[in-house]
């Protein structure tokens, strides 16, 4: 009868899950398997994490020897247990909610030592050199084997890297006067870039009219033929080929109006000397 109800609550968490907010770790423990062994296991406690395709790339050889059906790899959650003499491990569907793996396995025992006989001390990943990764990190190195860890590297423990989504995408570069672009590439979450150009109309085109003192730098184009201007750019007396005469000076040329001046002198400054006399004095010999 126990096992009738618990099949009956696992159904309805499975039917109810995309409804309501169950976490993993109640899936974990709506299986009959993983609660009858923390059952008979009080000391066991039970640990629900992400278990990425990279993980499962690592402790591939792992699974495939101790699941008696085919794990392909993909992203899972994985489900841990342990006390004194068992270790338990589960693998979950992410998508699907489905346990696709399950491991118990018993711990060696201890023995009691005999009398002359040599004992080893364990080998922790510490005392072998090397570092314990987390479920998310990669080994640099190489995974050794170790009484306290399954993730011991012989080297640094890395984080992966992800890889560009937009990476392989046909990013084309539209002409930004007689082109727009019409569609875009997201790739999680990331513009990419555009995809798709199309020629400009000029019924759709912003065009200006540049001042008297600017000069029209970028037009815009539909099938070769110019809509007008799309942006101006002031002219300064230097860019007229012009200079500002200083006090003293005067322009030998012609005066124009710039964007820096009013007084523009396209031509040649030249000091100007002034004699004042004074109008009572008089030359005496």
């Amino acid at each position: 009868m126990k096992k009738i109800c618990l099949l009956f609550v696992i159904g309805l968490l499975l039917l109810f899950f995309g409804c309501t907010n169950i976490s993993p770790e109640d899936i974990a423990l709506a299986n009959s398997q993983i609660s009858n062994y923390l059952t008979q296991h009080p000391d066991a406690v039970l640990r629900v994490s992400p278990y990425y395709d990279v993980n499962y790339e690592m402790e591939k050889d792992f699974w495939e020897k101790n699941c008696p059906s085919e794990i392909k790899k993909a992203d899972y959650y994985l489900a841990s247990a342990e006390d004194e003499t068992t270790k338990l491990r589960a693998l979950f569907d992410r998508e699907q909610v489905k346990l696709r793996c399950i491991i118990i396995e018993e711990k060696a025992s201890p023995t009691k030592p005999i009398i002359n006989q040599v004992t080893t001390k364990p080998k922790t990943c510490s005392s072998l050199g090397g570092t314990q990764c987390t479920i998310e990190q990669q080994c640099s190195g190489n995974w050794i084997t170790s009484t306290d860890s399954i993730r011991c590297c012989d080297k640094n423990c890395i984080m992966p890297i992800k890889k560009d989504p937009c990476e392989g995408a046909k990013i084309v570069t539209c002409s930004p006067t007689a082109q727009k672009c019409i569609e875009e590439m997201i790739a999680d979450g990331k513009n990419c870039g555009c995809t798709k150009c199309d020629e400009l109309s000029c019924n759709t085109v912003k065009t200006i009219n540049c001042g008297t003192n600017e000069t029209c730098i970028e037009s815009a184009y539909s099938n070769g033929k110019s809509c007008g201007c799309t942006k101006c750019q002031s002219v300064t007396c230097s860019d007229k080929g012009g200079q500002i005469c200083n006090t003293g000076f005067s322009c030998q040329g012609s005066i124009t109006s710039a964007a820096d001046t009013t007084h523009c002198c396209v031509g040649v400054c030249y000091k100007v000397d002034v004699t004042y006399k004074d109008a009572n004095s008089s030359d005496t010999n």
